[in-house]
Parts: structure tokens; sequence; C-alpha cells
């Protein structure tokens, strides 16, 4: 007879969101390091450094930690759902919509998507220096308040408050500051100057931290309602699952299990 393991993982919101911050503010740091190499050193790519960390560019290491942030956030809410739907939660379509959000923002930031949708849309109209896309995403964004307000509603002050301020600061990095600086400072912004560099650094950063609030959010709102969440591997229910369908008081006979 085969034996069986349980292996206990216990998840820390306040750690992790320490550990999230402190990659998020490494890069950003590193991504100024290597632009002050590049205009006060004349060094262009420094054995390819320079490139490799600038948060200004695509397919590159903070490219992906971006991703991975927005992909933990679309498990996480996938994760939630899925307890919203076994209580037959009236928000857990809510819940599946966001996280669908967060796996396009994820695959966004790895296959640039928004930008080359920008390009096409920008041949034929000619707005600002933001884009066209940009704009289109200032229209989309009131929508998305207006339909999640109830929802919102609905969660406890403290998930509510640190939802607003990740959303805050995400959107601001996204949205606010590239809107701000293509009308009004175009002399500044996206030209190959140092400052300009600084503040595209800021905007990744802000988008990473609040991206990075989320997770901690999500991950303290479930702290709330989940005690533990089991996860089987193999054809047979394992002991823990057995022990718990058994607590359940008769309500079903065998354990769930993914084969």
């Amino acid at each position: 007879m085969s034996a069986f393991y349980t292996m206990n993982v216990v998840i820390q919101p306040k750690r992790i969101a320490q550990i999230l911050a402190l990659g998020a503010f490494s890069l950003a740091l590193l991504s100024i390091v290597g632009q002050a190499v590049r205009y006060f050193l004349g060094k262009e790519n420094f054995f390819g450094l320079v490139g490799l960390f600038n948060v200004n560019y695509e397919s590159n290491i903070p490219t992906l930690y971006s991703a991975f942030i927005l992909f933990l956030c679309s498990i996480l809410l996938f994760l939630v759902a899925l307890a919203k739907q076994k209580s037959r939660d009236s928000f857990t379509n809510h819940w599946r919509a966001l996280s669908v959000i967060f796996l396009y923002l994820s695959f966004d930031e790895l296959i640039e998507i928004h930008e080359s949708v920008n390009r096409n849309l920008d041949k034929g109209l000619q707005l600002w220096e933001s884009g066209p896309w940009d704009i289109l995403n200032s229209v989309i964004l009131p929508i998305f308040v207006l339909a999640y307000i109830k929802f919102f509603r609905r969660l406890p002050l403290k998930t509510q408050r640190l939802f607003f301020l990740s959303g805050s600061l995400f959107t601001l990095g996204a949205i606010g500051i590239e809107l701000v600086g293509g009308r009004y400072f175009s002399n500044i912004y996206n030209q190959p100057i140092f400052i300009a560099e600084i503040i595209a650094t800021i905007e990744e950063l802000l988008e990473m931290i609040g991206a990075t609030i989320f997770v901690y959010a999500i991950l303290s709102y479930m702290s709330s309602f989940l005690d533990r969440i089991n996860i089987g591997i193999g054809n047979s229910p394992s002991p823990v699952a057995k022990e718990l369908a058994g607590k359940c008081g008769g309500e079903s006979s065998t354990a769930e299990h993914i084969d």
C-alpha cells in the first residue's frame, strides 16, 4: 500500500508583499543605474545589462517580473472565485472577470498587445502623444468602476482601502502619467534624455507596486474566510481530503480530486 504524505505551506500575506516590493524597487534602482551609465558614461549596452534591466524596454527581466505579479493576481482571483462559487456568492462572476482581466494584463505585459493595437490605431487617428489605445483605456476605466461599485461596497473595509490604493497606483502608472506627459510635457516625455528615463521608471514602479499591494489585498481577504487550500495529486484522495470530507457531516461521501 502506497504511503501518503501531507506538506503544509503557510503563506504570510505581508511577507509575500514585502518580497515582491523589494523585487520591484530593486529592478527600478537597477534600471536607473543602467540609464545613468548610458547617459553619463556613454556605455550604451555595458555588457547587455543596460537593456536587460531597463524597465522601459520589453522582453527583459522587469517585463517578466511585472507579468509574473499580474499572473499571480489572476491565479489568486481565480481561487477566490472558486471559493465564492462553492458558497454561491452573488459576485462570483465579478471575481472571475477580474481573474480574466489580470490574465490579459499579464500576457499584454509579455507580448505587447496594447502597443501593437496602439500603432495600428495611430495610423488612422492623430491624437495625443499617449496614443489612442491609452485614451480608450481612460474611457473603459469609468465603465469598469461603475460595473464594480456594488462589488466593491460588499468587501471588508480593509480590502476596500487596499483595492483602492492598488488600483490608483496601477492606473497612475499605466495611464495617468502617460496621458499627462504626452499631452503637456512632450518636450520631455519619451525623449532620449535621462529625466525621461526616470519618469518611465516611476511609471513602471507604480504599476509593480500597485500590483504588489493587490496581491497582498487578495491574500489578506482570502485569509479572512479560507483556513486552507488542499491540492490533491494523483488518482486517489489524500488522507487530508478524506478527513475534511468526513468533517463535513456526510455532505459528500467522497473528496473531490483532479485527475
